[in-house]
């Protein structure tokens, strides 16, 4: 099987398992999960150490346990500044969010589908 291309972090289990299938089953590209910012930063360190590369795209939400989705990007933008980030959220928070941390792309959920995958197709075809 080859490497995953995308890492996707939200804590609702639901939303990871439609993404997942969008992306697999419909769009062939692999994806990889994880349930919040901290799992998310763990599994890109450990890709890193194996050097298996980096992930093309991480899409994660905003509002999470543990570790939340500004806290998680700010790490993502210091530690590997050339990975690109979308960010999903219930919450408009855009305009607040966009000084503070680099991001490729800001969606609110529920989500635009055919913007959403167009966003993500150009991001991964790049």
């Amino acid at each position: 099987m080859p490497d995953k291309e995308i890492l996707i972090i939200d804590d609702d289990v639901r939303i990871l398992d439609m993404l997942n299938e969008l992306f697999e089953n419909v769009l062939n590209i692999e994806a990889e999960t994880a349930v919040n910012g901290l799992d998310g930063l763990n599994k890109i360190d450990r890709r890193a150490q194996l050097s298996k590369g980096q992930f093309k795209l991480i899409i994660t939400d905003y509002s999470m346990p543990e570790m939340d989705g500004i806290t998680f990007t700010e790490i993502v933008n210091r530690r590997y500044p050339t990975l690109p980030v979308v960010m999903m959220s219930a919450y408009n928070e855009s305009v607040t969010l966009l000084p503070r941390i680099r991001l490729h792309k800001y969606f609110t959920k529920p989500l635009d589908i055919p913007k959403f995958i167009k966003t993500i197709e150009g991001v991964i075809r790049a």
